[in-house]
């Protein structure tokens, strides 16, 4: 089951449940070894986005010998800073290591001709472990903040952008999600619009309320990742001791409660 929680960490009246039938079971089905995918797209085309849904990685050669209606996998390399072309030829890139999809990872995948659908079949052979590094590029000028308490981390992310809202904006937005079965037990998120959010996206606003959810109060490190320029002369205040903290190194926080209203970001100068 999970409960809903408001910005200041306080549970709310209702909850929810979810089916828990064959509980812990991911994908591995002995009968029934492969999956099927369709993939569609809004018009005719020959590029088909994908995602590896499993969580193992996903040999790309393995990959097309199953699929013979793909001709290539293209996937974004971040050393490179550019796609890389995989086929069962060969590689667009004689100096890139990729190959294999990390789970949850996007690719796209190249057919031959051009079709509304492209049916994929997943299987136990292609799952391998995973010898890649993490190939997801920070956004622009992000500021990534994590929290650690009790030897566990999470992590909130917030993007400024021109084209963005400073109040909470459901199509830019994520909400923080914390279920009854949070394992780490401790989550940071910034508030906009009433609305914990794990990740923001802002516009000019110069203030920006932190919160915490954690299941025990304690001693919590906050370190920040800023990318940029754009968080230059930012720091994070606490308003219970006054202290300004800038976004350039991990800090101790002493002891925190769960909620929101004693932190925020707050922009001094540039």
């Amino acid at each position: 089951s999970y409960h809903y929680y408001n910005n200041l960490g306080t549970e709310l009246k209702g909850s929810g449940t979810i089916s828990r039938t064959n509980a812990g079971k991911l994908w591995i089905d002995t009968t029934n070894p492969d999956l099927s995918v369709t993939l569609t797209r809004k018009s005719l085309g020959n590029l088909f986005l994908f995602g590896n849904p499993m969580m193992s990685h996903i040999d790309i050669r393995q990959f097309l010998a199953k699929n013979k209606n793909v001709s290539s996998v293209l996937v974004y390399d971040k050393s490179q800073k550019e796609y890389v072309t995989i086929s069962n030829g060969a590689s667009t890139s004689s100096t890139s290591s990729i190959t294999q999809i990390a789970p949850m990872e996007a690719v796209f995948l190249q057919t031959g001709s051009s079709a509304p659908l492209l049916a994929v079949e997943l299987s136990d052979a292609m799952l391998v472990q995973g010898n890649s590094v993490s190939r997801t590029a920070a956004a622009p000028n992000q500021l990534r903040l994590t929290a650690t308490s009790r030897g566990h981390s999470a992590s909130c992310v917030v993007v400024p952008s021109s084209a963005a809202s400073d109040d909470y904006d459901a199509r830019e937005d994520a909400t923080l999600l914390v279920g009854s079965e949070e394992g780490s037990g401790v989550a940071v998120y910034t508030v906009a619009g009433g609305k914990a959010l794990s990740i923001q996206r802002m516009n000019q606003s110069g203030r920006i309320p932190v919160g915490f959810y954690l299941k025990e109060e304690g001693n919590v490190t906050l370190s920040f990742d800023p990318q940029g320029d754009a968080w230059r002369g930012w720091n994070l205040v606490d308003q219970q001791t006054g202290k300004r903290y800038p976004l350039d190194s991990e800090t101790n926080l002493g002891t925190v409660k769960s909620g929101a209203g004693r932190f925020y970001l707050e922009r001094t100068g540039n």
